[in-house]
């Protein structure tokens, strides 16, 4: 019996770390609400509040209810941090692994100094998994869009959009819209018309903006080509890296408990 009674403490202090793991294990702590364990007389609460930047608050209360009506409850506070891709691996406002940028007409980058830290690079040698922390197939598997060159819709870009261009074709895109997030190609693509992106567009292949095109973010470009991507019409690439880090909060690569306390 007087065991009973110590391990009832115990158990209400496994609850409430049972909705601390609760709380976290989707990989972002934003979920909360009630959930019963082993029978309603065993529960726990965890809740969840964003304290700034990357950090959370959870509060986790276990509870075991007695025969006597009487209730035993221990509370969790942990603050966790969750793991997003840097932005500082987006610091070029165009970023090619080609030799050359071709720039025609109106079209501008800005910056547009090759030596300005957030100005145009060739001949880079990035790596997407390296970018991102994730393969080119993990994106692709959660992508908020998945298009493919017959049923690309270009007024719903948003989240994660990943296309998949036909093979030997450029996805020609015309038009007036708009889209934020994170835009991959997997393929040609060109833009004409009017579009305005605020985020991060990553094309496999050959890139081409014409018509009006206002990218606020960055733009990789991997390319086998040697001129590539090219940039006409009124055309213009801004770096900005508030558009980039509101791309990259819709990658959770992880998260950890940084501190508790009860």
């Amino acid at each position: 019996m007087r065991r009973q009674r110590t391990s009832r403490p115990m158990r209400a202090f496994w609850l409430a770390e049972a909705g601390i793991a609760q709380a976290i294990k989707t990989n972002t702590p934003l979920d909360t609400g009630e959930q019963q364990l082993l029978n309603p007389n065993h529960t726990y609460n965890a809740g969840v509040i964003h304290v700034g930047a990357n950090y959370y608050t959870v509060t986790s209360t276990g509870t075991v209810n007695l025969p006597s009506g009487e209730s035993v409850i221990r509370t969790i506070t942990a603050t966790v941090e969750v793991q997003y891709p840097s932005v500082g691996n987006f610091s070029r406002a165009i970023e090619t692994t080609a030799d050359q940028i071709i720039v025609k007409g109106n079209a501008e980058i800005n910056p547009s100094d090759p030596n300005d830290p957030n100005g145009p690079k060739v001949n880079s040698d990035f790596s997407f998994a390296q970018l991102f922390g994730m393969s080119k197939e993990e994106m692709r598997a959660s992508a908020t869009h998945l298009y493919t060159s017959s049923n690309f819709n270009r007024d719903n870009i948003n989240g994660i959009t990943w296309v998949d261009v036909d093979s030997g074709t450029t996805l020609n895109t015309t038009g007036n819209s708009t889209g934020s997030g994170i835009l991959i190609v997997n393929g040609n693509i060109k833009f004409a018309g009017t579009f305005q992106f605020h985020g991060i567009i990553y094309v496999i292949g050959k890139f081409t903006a014409t018509g009006t095109f206002d990218q606020y973010g960055s733009v990789l470009v991997e390319s086998t080509a040697e001129l590539d991507p090219e940039l006409t019409g009124t055309t213009r690439i801004n770096y900005d890296g508030t558009s980039i880090s509101n791309a990259l909060s819709g990658i959770t690569l992880g998260n950890s408990i940084v501190s508790w306390v009860e």
